[in-house]
């Protein structure tokens, strides 16, 4: 699971410069236009389910997954350098910072 928050991670911080506002949840592998024009291709592991939403033009972002038989949701944004859990499958992600700010999670840090 971790393997997964990390890689999905790295991958919308190299695509965040491209978007605009957006939210989206995925959980079948398709594309999810970002943007105007933008596709991210997400193909997560069986019941794993990802939420990523980007700060108008793209300055900041908060992404977060978790699976659908656990028991906990798992997130991060572009303005915090851990990774935050709550106790609560499917939970919604705080707003998306702008830039550096924190996304001012109420969660437990890891």
């Amino acid at each position: 699971m971790k393997k997964i928050l990390i890689l999905t991670i790295a991958a919308a911080l190299f695509a965040t410069p491209a978007l605009a506002a957006t939210t989206f949840n995925v959980d079948d592998g398709s594309g999810v236009t970002l943007g105007s024009s933008e596709t991210m291709n997400v193909k997560l592991s069986k019941n794993v389910k990802m939420g990523y939403a980007a700060a108008t033009a793209g300055l900041g972002y908060v992404i977060g997954a978790f699976h659908t038989s656990g028991t906990r949701t798992f997130a991060s944004s572009s303005g915090d350098a851990k990774i935050f859990f709550t106790n609560t499958t499917g939970a919604d992600l705080p707003a998306a910072p702008t830039g550096t700010a924190s996304a001012g999670f109420s969660w437990d840090a890891l």
